[in-house]
């Protein structure tokens, strides 16, 4: 299958994306699973939060976003 989006690419869209909500954002990491591109993101300063951005490999399109429930 040909990816339109590559890794690097959807890991800045989800950046772009959790920008308008979050002010500081680390990069984690960018699977491909099913002609979707799974970004995994950590946000925020104090309350920190991984998120995971869903991407259309084909279009760009993000798909939906979750919080990652971790053990504290």
């Amino acid at each position: 299958m040909l990816l339109q989006i590559d890794k690097l690419e959807a890991i800045l869209l989800a950046e772009k994306f959790l920008e308008q909500y979050h002010s500081h954002i680390v990069k984690k990491d960018a699977v491909w699973k099913d002609g979707v591109w799974i970004v995994t993101q950590s946000v925020g300063l104090a309350d920190k939060k991984t998120v995971r951005v869903q991407i259309d490999s084909k279009s760009g399109r993000i798909l939906g976003y979750s919080f990652v429930q971790e053990n504290r």
